[in-house]
């Protein structure tokens, strides 16, 4: 005999047929052989209610559940309908019950198969008893199937005698996953724009005298505020420091052999600029978020005159190839290729020896320029010597505003053993010594009054600090207030009044 669920949940009553309803087949083809005997408890209806919050009074849970006695063709009577109340509130619990048994839930989770009954038989929408009933058994599956699955987490394997996967050859499969990914894992192009970005601001720094030692400043800087730089899901894995190592390096060269194009073709050929023109140049390009003029930045302008009058007397360092950056990658800005090859010399294919590159070059003329007149900017050994500086590019650039020639090379004026490219730089000349003016354009004087005693005025015309102005103005007669500016406006790594020279770049490791 099957059992009938309909709209008053009627069993075998002749009134079935009169209400729409759904006939399932019977429980023990529908639910485990331990709800085989729900069939016959129906026939008999002797079984007693279990205690639950469904079954503890049947009135006040019909009640609660909102299940309403509705007029029967085969109960006329109040006391019929009370009774198939009673009935339909017993069998709903009772599955339920066997649900919580035969699925092995637990108490939380029979909640939860309540909860949905209640929910159910509560709303408006008159749901039927069997549509009701498939939700709940639906819902206990679910439920069972996470339990086993957390069981078999807890027993560590899954089904191990049937091929599965033990806990432990699932953590050797996490660790083997790890390592390939660390194998094939890559600095991104924002993290390699960041490293660009610091290397830049280093070694345009008014300060620098090592250019060798880039690479340890910048790797001592990122790794200061990894945070910041947006590098911290590197520290702490070897592999991927070792990568990251490896991307410093090349972006440093990189920049360096930039930064060395850069001083090569202001001071030769047909891109040569004044001092000027290279410095606003430069501190656009290698100052992140800034554009730094002359008049607003006298350090870059002093430092920048030294490195082009090194460049100017050793402009024979240029044919020696430049550093290998064969494993650059994309950055925010990189360099040019030549057009011509590279020339091999010795037996090291194309490789310069130690100590006799460019840029070491550069650090052994600022180490004796250091030992000769000190560290301090304002020293009046310094003075002279940028001064002079200063009236050779000049000299260079606008040789129109000078009232009489100046040689091209320090070389003419100064004794051999006192040329800065060589041995020790020279001391200025009786006449380099005199007023700036009477040598063309302001010299130093007028640029380390500003770090000492502050700027005048405002008053800086641009086009007059680049010589773009009439001829027959001569330059001694201009106001030192016109090409002073002030110290608010300075680039933070620019020098500060009184600024030393960094000479403890030259104990630094080179790159």
């Amino acid at each position: 005999m099957a059992l009938q669920y309909s709209s008053q949940l009627q069993v075998g009553s002749s009134s079935s047929a009169s209400h729409a309803g759904y006939t399932l087949p019977p429980l023990t083809s529908m639910m485990p052989a331990s709800l085989g005997t729900l069939g016959q408890a129906s026939r008999g209806q002797s079984i007693t209610t279990p205690t639950t919050p469904l079954s503890r009074n049947d009135n006040h849970s019909s009640a609660r559940l909102g299940v309403t006695a509705r007029p029967s063709a085969s109960a006329p009577n109040g006391q019929a309908q009370g009774a198939e109340t009673q009935r339909q509130v017993s069998r709903s619990t009772l599955l339920i019950e066997n649900f919580v048994t035969t699925f092995r839930l637990s108490s939380s989770q029979a909640k939860e198969l309540y909860g949905l009954y209640e929910v159910a038989t509560s709303l408006p929408g008159e749901l039927s008893m069997a549509d009701i009933m498939s939700r709940v058994y639906s819902l206990a599956c679910l439920l069972a199937s996470e339990n086993r699955t957390l069981r078999a987490i807890s027993a560590g394997s899954f089904d191990t005698d049937q091929g599965g996967i033990s806990s432990g050859e699932l953590k050797r499969i996490v660790l083997d996953i790890k390592t390939m990914l660390d194998d094939c894992w890559k600095v991104t192009n924002q993290q390699k724009t960041i490293v660009r970005r610091v290397a830049k601001e280093q070694i345009y720094k008014a300060t620098r005298t090592s250019f060798k030692s880039l690479f340890a400043d910048v790797n001592r800087i990122l790794r200061g505020k990894p945070e910041l730089y947006r590098i911290d899901n590197i520290l702490g894995h070897p592999q991927r420091e070792k990568l990251l190592s490896s991307i410093i390096k090349t972006q440093v060269s990189a920049v360096r052999n930039t930064f060395r194009s850069d001083i090569r073709d202001s001071v030769i050929g047909k891109k040569a600029c004044s001092l000027d023109e290279f410095t606003v140049a430069c501190s656009t390009r290698y100052i992140a978020d800034a554009v730094v003029s002359p008049a607003q930045n006298q350090g870059y302008t002093v430092h920048n005159v030294l490195l082009r009058r090194f460049a100017w007397e050793n402009d024979e360092l240029f044919k020696l190839p430049e550093e290998s950056t064969e494993n650059l990658e994309s950055g925010d800005e990189e360099q040019e290729p030549s057009n011509h090859k590279r020339k091999k010399f010795g037996r090291g294919g194309g490789r310069i020896a130690v100590g006799e590159d460019f840029w070491s070059k550069v650090d052994l003329w600022f180490k004796k320029g250091i030992e000769l007149r000190g560290e301090n900017l304002t020293s009046s050994e310094w003075q002279r010597f940028i001064n002079q500086s200063i009236e050779l590019d000049n000299a260079r650039c606008h040789p129109h505003l000078l009232p009489r020639p100046l040689p091209s090379r320090v070389d003419d004026t100064v004794p051999a053993e006192e040329t800065p490219s060589t041995e020790s730089a020279p001391t200025s000349s009786p006449q380099s010594s005199e007023q700036d003016s009477s040598m063309g354009p302001p010299g130093l004087s007028t640029h380390l009054q500003l770090f000492i005693h502050g700027p005048a005025d405002d008053l800086f015309d641009h086009d007059h600090a680049q010589g773009h102005r009439s001829h027959d103005v001569d330059w001694d007669t201009q106001v030192s207030s016109q090409f002073e500016s002030r110290i608010a406006d300075y680039h933070p790594t620019g020098p500060a009044p009184g600024a030393h020279l960094n000479a403890s770049h030259f104990t630094s490791p080179s790159s």
